[in-house]
């Protein structure tokens, strides 16, 4: 993907076509796989050297020749550095789509032909999503002749900016919709990666459906804040209450945001684990890689919900993270920490020691995990 052979390349190749931000965020969620060692291409302040041949088992330090602006360089490259990483594509997509939000499965295949296929028909928002490669001819009138109609309800997801011939001009008189995945990384002023929503590049999503499973709650409210929203939990319901409107009861079970994914060995269920411990603690200073990925679902389900844009959790100017909306656990859920058989899943989400913090000029002390 973005002209990387799918074969893969080293850190230092990767790191010019994806830049440094992007490259660390594929690495860090492991979304790229080891695979051999490269032979062929280095990168030296953005120029490409060519590497001589080398024993990648037994050489500790190879070299990469070639012109680099008017000087005609020879340089030793550690071997460790020359490690070859390409993109895990199925687990990408699945990380880039958020398919557990979409409510689609990583194993939904649909190919067309080659570098395209049909990844889903996602009910709750009324779309047909494709995946074209490189958005060619042959690659859109592929999907053109699946859909049968290229109408908004079609949507595009490509590797490449922009779409080639004759679709270029149908995509501007809109319609079908066309989604580059690079658009959605957001890279933030300090370099970070921010993974945005597919529904928020949409230009219409679908209506919210009257019967479990619930996507977008029904209902919904333009403008929301999180402000708005009090969340109140017990072991199977959830209230759920829009500013000053009556709660309104519903099954945890009937709302992916909560319950989604469940683990079989778990009692709550990941998520919902995550939001009881999180509510029972209060706040956080950090999480460990498990427990950030699950509040990262969380996020994503919760914004989806009610859409909302902004983050459902903020950092306080104590340092500490919260949820923004008000979510309140009844007493089967905090005896349920308690309990003997939950201590592992407990302690699995989150690891507590009290910290002292001084808040409105009072000093007192907190429950945070610490990972």
């Amino acid at each position: 993907m973005y002209g990387v052979p799918e074969n893969g390349a080293c850190r230092a190749v990767l790191e010019l076509h994806w830049g440094n931000a992007l490259t660390n965020y594929l690495q860090k969620h492991g979304l790229l796989v080891e695979n051999g060692y490269e032979d062929k291409l280095y990168c030296y302040e953005r120029h490409y050297l060519r590497l001589e041949p080398y024993d990648a088992e037994t050489a500790k330090m190879a070299y990469a020749v070639g012109e680099v602006g008017d000087d005609y360089v020879r340089m030793a490259v550690p071997v460790t550095e020359l490690r070859r990483w390409k993109l895990d594509a199925p687990n990408f997509m699945a990380h880039a789509l958020s398919y557990e939000t979409l409510g689609m499965k990583t194993n939904q295949k649909g190919i067309l032909g080659p570098g395209c296929r049909k990844l889903a028909y996602i009910a709750h928002l009324d779309i047909h999503l494709y995946y074209s490669e490189h958005g060619s001819e042959s690659e859109l009138f592929a999907i053109e002749q699946d859909a049968g109609k290229m109408d908004r309800r079609v949507v595009i997801i490509t590797a490449e900016e922009e779409l080639q011939g004759a679709y270029a001009q149908r995509y501007s008189v809109g319609e079908f919709q066309h989604v580059p995945l690079r658009s959605l990384f957001d890279v933030a002023a300090d370099g970070s990666i921010h993974k945005t929503l597919l529904t928020e590049q949409l230009l219409s999503v679908g209506k919210a459906p009257k019967t479990p499973p619930y996507y977008r709650y029904p209902g919904k409210t333009e403008g929301l804040r999180w402000e708005d929203v009090r969340l109140s939990f017990d072991h199977h319901q959830v209230s759920i209450r829009i500013n000053t409107r009556p709660a309104k009861t519903f099954n945890v079970c009937d709302f992916p945001a909560f319950s989604r994914p469940v683990n079989a060995r778990s009692i709550l269920g990941a998520k919902m684990n995550f939001i009881a411990a999180a509510t029972y603690v209060g706040a956080w200073r950090s999480l460990g890689e498990r427990s950030r990925q699950t509040l990262h679902r969380v996020d994503e389900s919760m914004r989806l919900l009610f859409g909302i844009k902004e983050h459902c959790y903020e950092k306080t100017e104590s340092g500490l993270y919260r949820f923004r909306p008000e979510i309140q656990i009844g007493e089967d859920l905090r005896c349920i920490f308690d309990a003997v058989e939950a201590q592992k899943e407990v302690e699995d989400a989150f690891r507590f020691e009290q910290i002292a913090i001084t808040q409105n000029g009072k000093r007192k002390f907190v429950c945070v995990p610490c990972l």
